[in-house]
């Protein structure tokens, strides 16, 4: 589960990397792998998912947590990603639903009204 927004960073095409907080399970000790602890246990930490390719942080790690417990870790593998990794586009806008498009020619009509010197 994803939490607040840190920071961003722009790849190379222009999509984003997000930086967040998050909360997950882990076996580790604060020392890492391979020092596990008797039973897994929750901790607030940070991880990074990219809006262009959808990778996340710690993908394909199968013996790391889902996230990273200390934030620097977390930000230079978001930075690498985006740096020297990924070349995804950002996402297409999605089109405008129909009542997005009847809001803003309502609030048009408003705005023309309350400058009556610009019609």
């Amino acid at each position: 589960m994803s939490g607040e927004v840190i920071t961003r960073y722009a790849n190379r095409a222009g999509a984003v990397v997000e930086l967040h907080t998050t909360r997950f399970m882990t076996k580790w000790t604060l020392s890492g792998p391979p020092y596990a602890a008797n039973t897994p246990y929750e901790v607030d930490g940070f991880n990074w998912r990219c809006l262009g390719c959808k990778r996340y942080g710690r993908q394909g790690e199968t013996y790391y947590d889902p996230g990273f417990q200390d934030r620097r870790e977390a930000e230079d593998d978001a930075q690498a990603h985006a740096r020297d990794v990924c070349t995804a586009l950002p996402p297409e806008p999605e089109p405008e639903s129909p009542q997005e498009q009847v809001r803003r020619r309502l609030q048009a009509t408003w705005a023309a009204h309350l400058l009556p010197w610009r019609s």
